[in-house]
């Protein structure tokens, strides 16, 4: 049988007994008493063959859609948890067909990431990362990564659903980040990068470094946008000749620039060649999206080899403080579901790697970089920065 195939069949079941189990069993008929009987477990998830796989998770679903129209008229019945995750089940898995008037389950490719993958906590999505899938929620920590430190600090966390993406929850934590602590550099690697990412951060006058960058790799033989006076991210001042638009409009909506060029101008240019700005009958026009000039920013600091080894060296300290808070603190799998109690129980967990942190100070074991700073500038002793 499919993995996929397989891993639907088994949460279809795992959601329609919980249902079934909510519910007085004077509403019940025949079909959804037999969904508690142990042999129909055998049936459905150790006796299908592969090709049947589809055949049982429409059945599970026709059953599905039974008991729900079954509770319609008991709100106390049909408000309940297990009854609401079946109605999200079967919404997410399934669509509705008017000339059978019947659910009809989806093809795999149909489901969305976003979809129920546990009868038992509703939060978990699916994400795909690194060619591997993965169940459950994610956590993005943010810890303190100067050369002064003797120690380093988790200063902020937060968990998400799975299928949110590392810039998603960067860009959301940018102005959390500000108003907790004074910082003025991140480093990141190329997953955190967006448009939004880099216009939170400019607000804030906060530098995000990046040692990769996702995306397609601009053409080397074009000019890039940052050769462009761009005011504001907006507004087309000037192009790399000096020639500035005879206008410039930004639209709000689409976060699309344009800028209109004289074509005479243009066509005398010694570098019309490698120039984005594109001929047209009356003028030439340069085309732009405002996240596309945002990733041309990052490049080019990016590109600096003495920044990007220092960004490369300062971001790989935390997969140490990931691999700590998963194995040392039992971060990895937690006990709890739901995504308020996964939060709650992070926090702990991290409160108690701060203090490991904290207590290493106190017992001597400090970074030799730390100290020989601390002597250079005079500064007599170091504390942590939390």
């Amino acid at each position: 049988m499919q993995t996929k195939l397989a891993g639907r069949l088994s949460l279809a079941y795992d959601v329609l007994v919980q249902a079934v189990k909510a519910c007085p069993l004077e509403i019940l008929t025949n079909d959804l008493k037999n969904v508690l009987e142990s042999e129909y477990k055998t049936q459905a998830l150790y006796r299908s063959r592969g090709s049947e796989a589809q055949k049982r998770i429409q059945e599970i679903i026709g059953l599905g859609a039974e008991l729900v129209s079954i509770t319609e008229s008991s709100p106390k019945i049909s408000e309940l948890e297990a009854i609401t995750i079946l109605r999200r089940f079967i919404n997410e898995q399934a669509t509705f067909d008017n000339e059978k008037n019947a659910w009809v389950a989806k093809a795999n490719k149909e489901i969305a990431a976003t979809s129920l993958q546990s009868a038992h906590d509703p939060d978990v999505t699916y994400r795909k990362k690194a060619s591997k899938g993965n169940v459950g929620l994610v956590v993005n920590i943010t810890e303190t990564c100067s050369d002064e430190n003797p120690v380093q600090i988790v200063t902020d966390y937060m968990v998400e659903k799975n299928s949110i993406s590392d810039a998603e929850m960067l860009e959301k934590r940018i102005p959390v980040l500000q108003e907790k602590t004074d910082v003025t550099d991140i480093y990141v690697d190329g997953g955190y990068f967006s448009g939004g990412v880099e216009k939170q951060a400019q607000a804030a006058e906060i530098t995000v470094h990046y040692t990769d960058m996702t995306g397609k790799q601009p053409d080397p033989e074009k000019i890039p946008l940052t050769a462009f006076i761009i005011k504001d991210h907006k507004t087309v001042e000037a192009c790399p000749e000096g020639h500035t638009p005879y206008s410039c409009q930004f639209n709000g909506k689409s976060k699309v620039i344009l800028a209109h060029f004289d074509r005479n101008v243009c066509s005398n240019c010694p570098r019309q060649d490698t120039c984005p700005v594109k001929f047209r009958k009356n003028n030439t026009v340069l085309r732009v999206q405002q996240s596309a000039i945002f990733l041309a920013e990052a490049r080019e600091r990016k590109e600096d080899k003495s920044a990007r080894k220092e960004a490369t060296s300062k971001r790989t300290a935390i997969e140490g403080t990931n691999s700590s808070l998963k194995c040392s603190q039992g971060a990895g799998k937690l006990k709890v579901r739901g995504k308020v109690k996964a939060t709650l129980v992070t926090g702990m967990k991290i409160i108690g790697h701060n203090f490991k942190q904290i207590v290493r100070f106190f017992n001597g074991d400090i970074r030799k970089k730390a100290i020989e700073i601390a002597n250079n500038n005079n500064q007599g002793v170091i504390v942590p920065i939390c």
